[in-house]
């Protein structure tokens, strides 16, 4: 189990990270999503024990950095976003370059090694340039460097920016399937690669935690609900209050003017509102435009967490 209690991390008077906490189980493909400058990567580091923090504590299996960051290291696997490799080495040189440095036994050596290349389908590449790869095939080297030393937790910040979505799918089949014996814990700003490798998510904005959900369970619940959008025009105001009125929970999709607005209005899957929204309609005289029941999406429910927490509700 990793657990980070209370992690601050300051730059130069600017806090980065905001009293972090969060806990990843032991054995869970967890994801960190946040947009870009959200502080993804700052955790990682922490947890890798490459960056200190300025307040908290970080632990794995009972026992803390810094105290513990030589034997720590070694049961931990981390790739950068900007992954670097040797060009001028080919996949097994420099596979087994980097498990010599990583501590790996010589008599272990070429079994760790023939491990990290099947796992990461590179057998065929093996004796290849580095520099002549694909950034497809770069990325899965990168993915074996993580791997070469039989790591317990792995730490993957952006695995698959900037790569094709052939590429995509591929290395993130390779995740899930190292997902099923090791603690994955993997950054992304992109929320349907998140829904597509891992059981559960952290969302942090600008330094601070959010929410921690577990993906199962948040699918279950969407399940049980539906959202109704209507676009309408004229009296937008007074309609509003009437929908607090009626407490529906509610918010503004697109405002095209002062007067014309499109809402997404979210209601249990076991009663249908429709026609109840649009007596209010007619009530406060605005004009119907477009009235549509959507699905509740993941996307949904983690920017409604955002924009609560935003505001301060």
């Amino acid at each position: 189990m990793i657990s980070l209690s209370h992690v601050s991390k300051c730059y130069s008077g600017k806090r980065i990270l905001d009293d972090v906490s969060f806990v990843i189980n032991k054995g869970s493909i967890t994801g960190l999503l946040g947009p870009n400058g959200a502080g993804k990567t700052t955790i990682l580091k922490i947890i890798a024990g490459s960056l200190s923090p300025s307040e908290g504590v970080v632990s794995f299996f009972d026992k803390t950095f810094p105290k513990h960051t030589s034997s720590l290291k070694k049961r931990i696997g981390y790739m950068p976003e900007n992954n670097p490799l040797y060009d001028d080495l080919t996949v097994k040189e420099y596979l087994y370059y980097r498990g010599q440095l990583k501590g790996v036994p010589p008599k272990k050596i070429k079994q760790y090694y023939i491990n990290a290349v099947q796992r990461c389908d590179l057998t065929n590449t093996a004796n290849q340039l580095i520099g002549t790869l694909s950034r497809g095939t770069k990325q899965r080297v990168g993915l074996a460097d993580v791997l070469i030393h039989d790591p317990e937790i792995l730490l993957l910040d952006e695995p698959t920016i900037g790569l094709d979505p052939e590429q995509i799918c591929r290395v993130r089949e390779i995740i899930k399937s190292i997902g099923a014996t090791k603690t994955i814990l993997l950054s992304s700003h992109i929320l349907p690669e998140v829904e597509s490798i891992c059981e559960n998510v952290v969302i942090i904005k600008n330094g601070k935690i959010h929410a921690q959900l577990c993906l199962s369970n948040l699918q279950s619940s969407l399940s049980q609900e539906r959202i109704l959008a209507i676009e309408i025009k004229y009296n937008t105001t007074t309609f509003e209050t009437h929908l607090t009125s009626a407490q529906f929970c509610w918010k503004i999709d697109q405002q095209f003017s002062n007067h014309h607005k499109r809402y997404c209005i979210r209601f249990s899957s076991q009663h249908d509102i429709r026609e109840t929204v649009f007596n209010l309609i007619l009530l406060n005289q605005s004009t119907l435009i477009e009235m549509n029941i959507l699905e509740s999406r993941l996307e949904d429910v983690f920017m409604d967490i955002v924009r609560t927490e935003d505001s301060g509700l």
